[in-house]
């Protein structure tokens, strides 16, 4: 039986970032809103495989962040662990097609 306490042990910080735009004002008037959320996730460097596989694709992977099936992480959000900045470079997986763990690839925010 899979047990997420034992395997999410890592705090993360999420941070999205939405704008919009009111044009019934001239000139347009942009508002940014930031909200953080902080998830318990599972932090893993990829092997050198698994490095060389995303460098042949040209995509840099730093990180595979697993969480939660289920929370939605969009490429425009940051994830912050231990102070350091990250992206994704990639899609959510789902791990093995059973709806419990997703993975996702990041790499260091501004490489």
């Amino acid at each position: 039986m899979f047990r997420s306490s034992s395997f999410f042990k890592n705090e993360v910080i999420i941070k999205s970032v939405i704008e919009s735009k009111d044009f019934s004002q001239h000139p347009p008037l942009t508002t940014r809103t930031e909200t953080l959320k902080s998830l318990m996730v599972h932090m893993d460097t990829p092997r050198s495989s698994a490095q060389l596989d995303y460098h042949k694709l040209g995509v840099t992977v730093d990180l595979f962040m697993f969480l939660p099936y289920g929370i939605d992480v969009k490429k425009t959000d940051v994830i912050i662990y231990e102070g350091t900045e990250y992206v994704p470079t990639g899609t959510l997986e789902d791990q093995g097609g059973r709806h419990l763990v997703n993975r996702l690839p990041l790499k260091l925010r501004g490489s």
